[in-house]
């Protein structure tokens, strides 16, 4: 992997985790495109950077209240000048 790419990956993880971390609705939902689809590990989708934001509200306030993050890369392959897909292994504590 180029070293560019690997410091792009881990900056953007770096603030994935920390949005995460410091249960940062905004934050988090601030990295993802805006019409972005999410699924949670239950199979429920969630599309829009609106509707992230305002899931990750409750998910921040009630179920994973002081959760912390790990990611662990597992790979990176680009897709062009300016997009990459990145496999991750991680969870939360």
């Amino acid at each position: 992997m180029r070293d560019g790419l690997r410091a792009a990956v881990g900056g953007f993880l770096d603030q994935f985790r920390a949005a995460w971390d410091a249960g940062d609705a905004q934050a988090y939902a601030a990295l993802f495109t805006k019409d972005a689809t999410y699924v949670i590990f239950l199979g429920e989708a969630m599309v829009g950077r609106n509707e992230i934001e305002q899931n990750h509200v409750d998910v921040f306030g009630r179920w994973q209240k002081g959760t912390k993050m790990a990611v662990k890369v597992i790979a990176v392959h680009s897709l062009g000048a300016d997009a990459c897909s990145v496999l991750t292994a991680g969870g939360i504590r």
